[in-house]
């Protein structure tokens, strides 16, 4: 039987404060990851500000 297409649509953001570091972006990196790694998807589409897509390296390294 052949696995169900899954897509993720995930909104995220880094919250009012600008200058956040990069143990920030780690952090919240590893929440997302956590998140896809329990759905499992076989896509993820990410809608985020610009500031907030600097997280997204992150997760790929992970």
């Amino acid at each position: 039987m052949r696995r169900k297409e899954i897509i993720l649509f995930m909104t995220f953001g880094r919250g009012i404060k600008l200058d956040a570091s990069d143990d920030g972006d780690k952090h919240l990196a590893k929440k997302l990851y956590s998140t896809i790694n329990k759905i499992y998807p076989n896509k993820v589409v990410f809608f985020a500000s610009n500031i907030s897509k600097q997280t997204i390296p992150y997760i790929e390294v992970i």
